[in-house]
């Protein structure tokens, strides 16, 4: 499933995960995958960030 959304250049991330939920990601080699940068502590934070990347990429604004 990443790899189809990688290839559609689609960002994935998570907000708001509990600790054992983060571990089993980590066991499970994805968050390497999808990168730490991705995991945000709330939904706040992660929509900020969203955000921010998209004004970055956007030159209308």
């Amino acid at each position: 499933m990443l790899g189809d959304l990688e290839a559609k250049k689609v960002a994935f991330a998570f907000a708001g995960l509990k600790g054992p939920v983060k571990d089993r990601l980590r066991a499970y080699g994805l968050s390497e995958r999808i990168g730490v940068a991705n995991f945000y502590p709330n939904t706040i934070s992660a929509v900020e960030s969203h955000q921010r990347s998209c004004k970055g990429q956007d030159d209308s604004t």
